[in-house]
């Protein structure tokens, strides 16, 4: 449920789309509904999996990105990524992260290396893994609906020729009354 009516970009109309199909054009009604039928408690299970709710230190801390806990008037708004989430650019490329890693959430650094003047290596990052955010499998899939994206959905501008591409475009957000330019991620 939510208060708000979740249109979906160019107001297509996808009720009965598949996963696959509701990704590809980016559906907001159909994560809606699937957020809905899951329920808050299920929902932030899954985020906490993605390593939402939590500090991340790279060493720069980043605030903690939040799936809201007992939101039910805003379940739909919040499993599109609206209402009350509070998501950071570094959360988002964990996630895109988890799913190409075949579902593995890595701690993320911004440093691999650091080398001496005489090139000895003083520090190295050691690859940690934070959480099996779903499974190998699952995240096969969810790598293929994204690249669909890219292919012929909403994300072909991020094509690179020779170069396989998966994303996921998110325009949610266009201003009061739909009055502005639209808020939107890839």
């Amino acid at each position: 449920q939510t208060t708000v009516p979740l249109q979906n970009e160019g107001n297509i109309p996808c009720e009965n789309a598949s996963l696959r199909e509701a990704l590809r054009v980016s559906c907001n009604s159909v994560f809606g509904k699937m957020s809905d039928d899951l329920g808050n408690k299920k929902m932030i299970e899954q985020t906490d999996k993605f390593g939402f709710n939590k500090e991340v230190f790279t060493p720069v801390r980043a605030d903690a990105s939040i799936y809201p806990e007992d939101n039910k008037p805003q379940n739909a708004m919040a499993g599109i990524g609206q209402a009350s989430n509070r998501t950071t650019p570094l959360q988002m490329a964990m996630v895109a992260s988890a799913i190409a890693n075949d579902g593995k959430l890595m701690q993320p650094y911004m440093v691999a290396k650091r080398q001496a003047p005489n090139l000895d290596d003083v520090y190295t990052a050691e690859p940690e893994e934070l959480s099996r955010a779903l499974s190998g499998e699952n995240a096969q899939k969810v790598q293929q609906m994204m690249e669909t994206v890219v292919k012929d959905g909403t994300g072909t501008r991020a094509q690179i020729p020779g170069v396989t591409v998966g994303g996921k475009t998110g325009t949610a957000q266009h201003g009061l009354n739909n009055s502005e330019k639209p808020y939107a991620w890839f």
